[in-house]
């Protein structure tokens, strides 16, 4: 995935995109079982990078796999801005209330999150 993450792919169709998504989240969750936080991290931003831009709504299984894991991650290597910044978006794209609150990462960040946007 390394190699293919140092392409431009925002010339490729979004099937293609979606997929190499995908592979970043199987990457990002093999190097997450390796305990190689920083790896898994980064594979699933840009898994995240390369999502259509309305993957929330044509991809949101894969938009929160992707979100949720690099949650995990940036919260395993105690990145609290980035964990936040994930959580954030989890929880304003988030279909309903037990999406919301699933993950003990997103819970862990869910503390630093408004109460406004989580009722909303």
């Amino acid at each position: 995935m390394g190699q293919l993450n140092r392409g431009d792919m925002s010339s490729l169709p979004t099937s293609k995109r979606t997929m190499i998504a995908a592979l970043n989240h199987k990457a990002g969750c093999r190097a997450w079982e390796l305990a190689d936080f920083q790896t898994a991290l980064s594979m699933h931003q840009k898994g995240i990078a390369n999502l259509p831009d309305d993957h929330w709504s044509s991809e949101y299984d894969l938009s929160r796999k992707l979100h949720l894991s690099a949650v995990e991650a940036s919260c395993a290597l105690n990145n609290i801005t980035v964990t936040k910044e994930l959580a954030q978006v989890v929880v304003s794209n988030s279909r309903n209330q037990d999406d919301k609150l699933k993950g003990a990462p997103i819970r862990l960040a869910l503390i630093s999150i408004p109460m406004s946007m989580l009722i909303a």
